[in-house]
């Protein structure tokens, strides 16, 4: 089963981030400017710190780029995303990638964080294993 998210692709015929910048900078300084009040810190998918005018660059320019992997059954589907900020606790590893789970049996809303793009295709492809193998989070969790 596919989805648009499993699919998508850059639009090539998208504007470079200057040119893209210059064009909605009237629009979105305002959100722009609160992020930067606010202190949040964005991050691409390497881990590089980004203003979060690259990070919206980012994310309309390929509708995909937060999506690392997506997996479906039935209703339910396991996704892992670049959350673009760091959502780790206090002085914690940097946490930007995320894993969550939704709609599967004993594994309602469950949620994993990682501080690299690997570290969360690895995460994403033990749950999915798991899931598949009739595990719930529980036990997965514990072992």
């Amino acid at each position: 089963m596919s989805c648009s998210r499993c699919t998508a692709e850059p639009d090539p015929d998208f504007p470079d981030f200057d040119t893209w910048h210059a064009e909605n900078k009237d629009d979105r300084q305002e959100f722009w400017d609160i992020a930067v009040m606010y202190g949040e810190q964005y991050y691409d998918r390497e881990g590089n710190p980004i203003s979060y005018a690259k990070w919206d660059w980012l994310r309309e320019r390929d509708p995909g780029y937060r999506t690392l992997k997506h997996w479906h059954r039935g209703d339910g589907f396991i996704s892992t995303v670049l959350l673009g900020k760091d959502l780790a606790p206090l002085n914690g590893p940097l946490m930007i990638f995320e894993t969550m789970v939704f709609d599967v049996e004993g594994w309602r809303n469950a949620c994993e964080r990682y501080g690299s793009a690997t570290a969360a295709m690895r995460g994403h492809d033990k749950i999915v294993a798991a899931v598949e193998a009739g595990q719930t989070y529980s036990e997965w969790i514990d072992q």
